[in-house]
């Protein structure tokens, strides 16, 4: 899903009837606040507009609704591609069904508003809301209904209210959350390994997949633990326990970390547990630790943590010179020593003379050298090279490289570089030439 903003996401499904602190709808009395919002409207400087869609979907934990008057209006992509006007909220799970002043909520949320009039482009969320003057927001969530409300004075002026409802089709989002100095975030990646007996867990409100990117993360918690811990699940306190743990808070951005564990917990309190749920790396965990009178860190995790050693799975491409190129054909030539390895971004090549016109990279290797273990352009001084573009790579040009490969009948892994401006990766089939 394409995304105007750069921040965070937001939940949103209808209550009826909820109660609010400018007044109830069921008491007889008159509806303010909140409630006296126009239904299926956004008003822009006084002038009511019907709304024409609202769409609710989620996004990296959270729920997003977003409501437009623009004619045709079929989803937020389609609002998005044809710059169409529109007010979208984005909010925690915890902040649904929950009315919240914008300029002191400290639970994430964000909103925008594209309206010419009332401009919140760059959007407006918790800890930066130099564009609000004042306003009052409230999601309401049962699952499957969404009604959002907004009532809000821009920085500039102008003011823009919504309130509309639209239906939530998709996956709830994971309401494991993780709490920094009581900045609500989504915990939206947890890693772990299980060796020799010990457990360890990284969490980290890092949108990231694989464990090598978590130096890009902000923050992130490590637990380390003996692996018995896992079958009882126990709440710890972290100083009155025997149990072996340790604990790291680790602040990316400002390259500050506290460390504690068993018998060294330098003046911090509280708890945690982590616990193994049934499923396959599927994992419990809760923290609620002050580790100074400065830093304090809570999460509640449920859900399934990633192998810490688990690798991006690579794409079949070459780059050269910062450009990248998909391999659509691959060809290995064994009729002759040296075995020479065709890769190129045209589809259907199946042939030497096809390769030759073609734009391809040709790697020409020994035999010997197709073991899936790496060997260097020095190892294989004579017959080992990478051309491309009428540019030959060899150890007698004085370049340097290294190619990684393997044929087992016509699947072909292959992965080279020359440590400059030509690098690439392939597994699938290839056509043989025997």
């Amino acid at each position: 899903m394409r995304m105007a903003m750069t921040a965070f996401a937001i939940a949103a499904v209808m209550v009826s009837c909820q109660k609010t602190d400018n007044g109830n709808p069921d008491d007889g009395g008159e509806t303010t606040g909140l409630e006296a919002l126009k239904e299926n409207t956004v008003t822009v400087n006084g002038t009511d507009k019907t709304l024409t869609g609202v769409f609710v979907d989620e996004f990296s934990g959270y729920i997003m609704i977003t409501a437009t008057d623009a004619p045709g209006a079929e989803s937020f992509d389609w609002l998005y591609e044809n710059e169409a006007e529109y007010i979208q909220i984005l909010v925690l799970p915890s902040l649904c069904n929950k009315e919240f002043d914008v300029l002191t909520e400290t639970d994430s949320f964000s909103i925008f508003s594209t309206y010419k009039d009332a401009p919140l482009v760059d959007g407006v969320g918790t800890g930066f809301t130099e564009g609000l003057e004042s306003g009052l927001c409230r999601v309401n969530f049962d699952g499957e209904n969404a009604e959002m409300f907004a009532d809000l004075k821009l920085s500039d002026g102008s003011t823009i209210s919504v309130r509309g409802a639209g239906k939530f089709s998709g996956e709830a989002p994971n309401e494991s959350y993780i709490d920094r100095n009581g900045d609500k975030d989504p915990l939206r990646a947890a890693f772990y390994s299980i060796e020799s007996g010990t457990a360890m867990f990284y969490f980290t409100p890092a949108d990231i997949e694989y464990f090598e990117e978590i130096d890009v993360a902000s923050y992130y918690v490590a637990v380390i633990i003996d692996e018995e811990m896992l079958s009882s699940g126990q709440t710890i306190d972290i100083n009155s326990t025997t149990e072996n743990f340790q604990i790291y808070y680790v602040d990316n951005l400002n390259e500050e970390m506290a460390i504690i564990g068993t018998d060294k917990t330098n003046g911090a309190t509280g708890t945690f547990s982590i616990a193994k749920l049934a499923g396959e790396a599927e994992f419990a965990a809760t923290m609620d630790i002050d580790f100074s009178a400065d830093l304090s860190i809570s999460l509640d995790f449920s859900g399934v943590c990633t192998d810490m050693y688990a690798v991006p799975e690579k794409e079949n491409e070459f780059t050269y010179d910062g450009v990248t190129s998909a391999i659509a054909s691959a060809l290995v030539d064994t009729s002759a020593e040296p075995w020479v390895i065709w890769l190129s971004s045209e589809s259907g090549v199946t042939t030497v003379e096809g390769m030759q016109s073609a734009d391809a990279v040709k790697i020409t290797a020994p035999e010997e050298a197709f073991s899936g273990e790496p060997v260097g352009l020095s190892t294989y001084k004579e017959t080992l090279s990478f051309a491309y573009k009428g540019i030959e790579w060899n150890y007698n040009n004085d370049a340097r490289g290294t190619l990684t490969a393997s044929l087992d009948g016509t699947t072909l892994s292959v992965e080279f570089t020359n440590y400059d401006n030509l690098n690439g990766y392939y597994s699938g089939e290839a056509v043989v030439i025997k």
